[in-house]
């Protein structure tokens, strides 16, 4: 760029191409603010899964790479930019050495959009491009072309919270119920009454009872009590002898021919 001297009578071609190459950002930042507005689109969308996001960030960044190698290998033959990239030199990247007016040649913009599109990516690349070079000729855009990306995200977030404060104070009051105001304003009361610990000898809420937790018995502990409270041998066998009576009686009468049973003595 130093053999090109700017000078009362030069050429609106070689004053172009200076202009081209003094401008700020250059489309390679440019295309970084463009990614970066794209990737936080897809993972703040609330309607797409983590995973869906990763392959829409992945995505977006490989259709970025490709739009960056479309502009680079377009090569203008006539115009102002033409002159401009002329001057770049062969191992200058035009990516790196232009802004937004390089994109908004015609001619440059005809020979990006006729870059090939990639079948595997089902149209993203083509859509990424046409986007990016739309935003060169949008002069509301002040984030993709922004000098400072942080700086326009931080001022566009103070402008928001003075948007909200501002609609607060203009904000008309709401008119609850009568009704429903005293209402809520008797359940207020008794909850700043129940809680309160103060002087006038207002009730506390009642406390729950503090949380106990069992002791698991033992099975040994189980059998020892089990053993403690059973009944004498003698005991168990009249019972055992009367257990047996009843159930021979039962069969006796649910048996439609009566046969010879012996009861136990």
């Amino acid at each position: 760029m130093a053999s090109l001297a700017t000078s009362v009578g030069a050429e609106p071609s070689v004053r172009f191409a200076i202009d081209y190459a003094e401008e700020q950002p250059k489309i390679s930042d440019a295309c970084k603010n463009f990614l970066a507005y794209r990737i936080a689109q897809a993972k703040t969308n609330a309607n797409t899964s983590q995973a869906d996001a990763d392959r829409a960030a992945r995505l977006t960044m490989l259709c970025g790479r490709k739009a960056m190698r479309a502009v680079n290998a377009a090569a203008p033959a006539t115009g102002d930019a033409a002159a401009a990239y002329a001057a770049k030199g062969d191992d200058a990247l035009a990516t790196r050495s232009f802004g937004k007016s390089y994109l908004r040649d015609p001619v440059v913009a005809a020979a990006v959009c006729a870059a090939p599109a990639d079948p595997a990516m089902n149209g993203a690349d083509t859509e990424f491009l046409e986007a990016f070079l739309a935003t060169a000729s949008d002069d509301s855009d002040d984030l993709t072309w922004a000098p400072d990306y942080q700086q326009v995200l931080r001022a566009r977030d103070a402008a928001r919270r003075r948007e909200a404060a501002r609609r607060l104070d203009v904000q008309e009051p709401v008119d609850m119920d009568p009704h429903l105001a005293a209402e809520a304003e008797r359940v207020h009361q008794a909850v700043v009454a129940a809680s309160s610990e103060g002087e006038d000898g207002a009730r506390p809420l009642p406390s729950l009872p503090p949380w106990r937790r069992r002791r698991p018995q033992l099975k040994v502990a189980s059998a020892l009590v089990g053993c403690q409270n059973r009944p004498p041998p003698h005991t168990l066998a009249r019972r055992n002898r009367g257990l047996q009576r009843r159930r021979v009686l039962r069969e006796i009468i649910l048996t439609p021919e009566p046969y010879a049973l012996e009861l136990p003595t």
